[in-house]
């Protein structure tokens, strides 16, 4: 096993809190902009919203390959576009479950590999993590499907990543840059549907604060993503795993006892030995598939040290 030296735990240290910090504050306000206490009426306009992150996104990514005088692409696009259409999807199914079941529940749900056993529950069973007195409509069982197709979209998307390295490895703000430009392009017509775009707009100038909680949520997620790939790149996917596992852990339970989401002790039993479980599995799991793959890696630790220098 490989000893890090001070100053690379230092880096680690650095990147782990950098990617907490963006994606805990990122929870929160994503949370208050879906409740509907936040403004008096429902937030309805996911598209919108993650539409305006991905453009966002590859403008910030775009004025720093400008003033980094970056090294031109040399990824095919077709990857890019694949990678945007389920990175857009797995984002916008995400957000439109926050329509319908609690941020507590698409937390967990989302951390849950067996999420299709919630759905049959829902459907036969009629077995639903809610106060069955509040929700006697399929609300639980359409947040769980979107739940589930955001899983599946990251799954295709992690796929297409890991096919697009076999081909090609891109510097990192030259992916961030074309993976936003390309969901926001793909995204942009949805604005049109039922002049969702406009009524966001309007929604906007009623209510000020949502402003003020996008453009936090959207900023938060611009370092996130930052984070994420230098954390990534210098250090692998592992501790990244711990990092988002417990920064979920900590929205769901700062959700629960701050913003009136209220959880029985079954629940709160339930959502601890999830995660609990998801923590041991990155520690213990992901260990052996490392093992494996240490001399594929040491293989290309040149390479890879090449492209950080780039970023």
């Amino acid at each position: 096993m490989k000893v890090l030296l001070f100053k690379d735990r230092i880096k680690l240290l650095a990147f782990a809190v950098g990617v907490f910090i963006s994606y805990f504050v990122f929870g929160i306000y994503q949370q208050k902009i879906y409740d509907e206490r936040s403004y008096d009426e429902k937030f309805e306009f996911a598209s919108s919203f993650v539409v305006l992150q991905c453009f966002f996104n590859f403008v910030v990514a775009k004025i720093v390959i400008i003033i980094c005088d970056h090294p031109q692409n040399e990824t095919l696009h077709k990857y890019y576009m694949l990678i945007a259409v389920f990175n857009f999807l797995a984002q916008l199914t995400s957000n439109l479950a926050l329509k319908y079941v609690e941020y507590v529940i698409q937390v967990v749900g989302k951390s849950c590999k067996p999420i299709i056993i919630m759905i049959f529950g829902v459907i036969f069973a009629k077995k639903i993590l809610y106060d069955s007195k509040e929700n006697q409509n399929l609300k639980p069982l359409i947040g769980n499907i979107l739940i589930a197709l955001s899983l599946l979209s990251e799954g295709f998307l992690g796929a297409t990543q890991d096919k697009m390295r076999n081909v090609s490895r891109p510097t990192l703000l030259n992916f961030m840059f074309f993976t936003n430009l390309y969901s926001t392009i793909f995204g942009s017509p949805l604005l049109f549907v039922n002049f969702e775009g406009l009524e966001f707009i309007k929604f906007c100038m009623k209510h000020n604060s949502v402003i003020i909680h996008i453009l936090i949520v959207i900023a938060c997620g611009a370092c996130g993503q930052f984070f994420i790939s230098a954390m990534v790149s210098n250090f692998g996917s592992l501790p990244l795993s711990i990092v988002t596992t417990i920064r979920k852990f900590c929205t769901a339970v700062f959700s629960a006892l701050f913003i009136k989401e209220v959880l029985n002790v079954r629940q709160w039993i339930a959502t601890i030995l999830i995660f609990t479980a998801l923590i041991l599995d990155v520690l213990f799991g992901k260990k052996k598939f490392c093992h494996k793959v240490n001399v594929e890696e040491s293989k290309d630790e040149k390479e890879q040290n090449v492209e950080i220098t780039k970023f």
